[in-house]
């Protein structure tokens, strides 16, 4: 079955693919079909795109397309004290990132996505020795999502481990996350210890 939502469309090849197995699909029942390589490829890309959700078809594909930012350059590395992090040109320590003075905390932690794998696996080993049945079955389909990402980095909430942003997912959202990083990095006192 063919079913084709806007998360699947994220480049024009994308569209053009679920086109070619839409008319393999429609040639199979009602041939002939309309090929990608014919005259009629602009109505395939028009029908995948509306199916997806994209209203006036692949115009509005590509317009969407086109207007989505491009996530912020993130990077965690060692270093002597720990784990540094660049958020565009900016490096900080890792705590920063997660940690505010006076017990204050932000809302986002920054994690590897395989690192958040390994311990929601951890949780789900111990939630499968005698937790709720829905504990377990949350931690399943987090674990699944994750592990389909193409990123290597993610923001997980603190309030909610199975609250995560993903720039491939939400690219608008995780920026937003690493604009409010920046801006408590400059909040900081220059050369002062915090907490």
């Amino acid at each position: 079955m063919l079913l084709v939502n806007k998360c699947d469309l994220k480049t024009p090849q994308d569209v053009d693919n679920a086109a070619v197995a839409l008319s393999d699909v429609w040639n199979k029942y009602f041939p002939p079909a309309p090929s990608i390589n014919g005259k009629k490829k602009n109505k395939l890309r028009d029908m995948i795109c509306e199916m997806a959700g994209y209203n006036g078809g692949y115009q509005t594909f590509i317009k969407s397309f086109e207007d989505t930012p491009e996530p912020m350059n993130i990077h965690i590395g060692d270093y002597d004290q720990g784990y540094l992090v660049t958020i565009g040109d900016c490096r900080m320590d890792y705590d920063d990132t997660f940690n505010r003075c006076d017990d204050h905390y932000a809302n986002w932690r920054l994690r590897e996505v395989d690192e958040h794998v390994e311990l929601l696996l951890k949780g789900l080993s111990e939630v499968g020795a005698g937790g709720p049945p829905s504990d377990s079955e949350m931690l399943k389909q987090t674990i699944m999502r994750l592990i389909g990402l193409p990123d290597t980095y993610i923001w997980v909430s603190e309030n909610n481990t199975f609250d995560i942003v993903a720039a491939s997912q939400d690219v608008v959202k995780f920026n937003e996350i690493c604009e409010e990083t920046l801006e408590f990095k400059a909040s900081l006192p220059v050369n002062e210890p915090h907490e």
